[in-house]
């Protein structure tokens, strides 16, 4: 009976460890951009991209001089009303993020990237005098959404870097 309890247990150890062997880490901000530091030329097509550019920027090291490759990036901000009061005034709001990001390899003269992404989140007004730190809280939560979108094309293109295949030949 005891080599038997042992028998199962050692199975199920087993069994624990293969489940285990494919775990994938969800905040995993260990992606390796070396390819594109220094090396990219950030465009705005968008006029109110200022903290999104600031934040590749930053993140991408942009170079203004003659690079490998040009981000085109276009972003708008949809602001929808999730639900009214009786009086048909806004309670509830959806902000939606959507970002189009276009990487382009200037030595092959072809886009390598186009996928546009959307983030977004929801919030709650306050009554009308209470409503102290919500316009300051709605703009913090913008930047956090902005970078979250950054971080998620950062993630996608930092796969890229090991085999690029042209989307689009000679059509940049």
């Amino acid at each position: 009976m005891g080599s038997l309890i042992k028998i199962i247990n050692i199975f199920l150890v087993f069994l624990f460890l293969a489940s285990c062997s494919s775990i994938e880490f969800v905040y995993d901000k260990k992606y390796s951009l070396n390819k594109y530091m220094k090396n990219t030329k950030i465009v705005s097509l968008s006029e109110k991209n200022e903290y999104l550019l600031s934040y590749l920027n930053k993140k991408l090291e942009n170079n203004e001089e003659a690079n490998e490759y040009t981000l085109n990036i276009s972003s708008q901000i949809v602001e929808k009303i999730t639900s009214t009061n009786q009086d048909q005034s806004a309670t509830s709001y959806y902000i939606n993020s959507i970002v189009e990001y276009k990487l382009i390899n200037n030595l092959e003269n072809c886009t390598i990237y186009l996928e546009t992404i959307e983030t977004g989140f929801s919030y709650n007004t306050k009554s009308a005098g209470y409503s102290f730190g919500t316009d300051k809280s709605i703009e913090k939560n913008k930047k956090q959404n902005l970078e979250y979108n950054a971080e998620v094309f950062l993630k996608q293109i930092s796969s890229l870097s090991k085999n690029e295949v042209c989307i689009n030949e000679n059509q940049t």
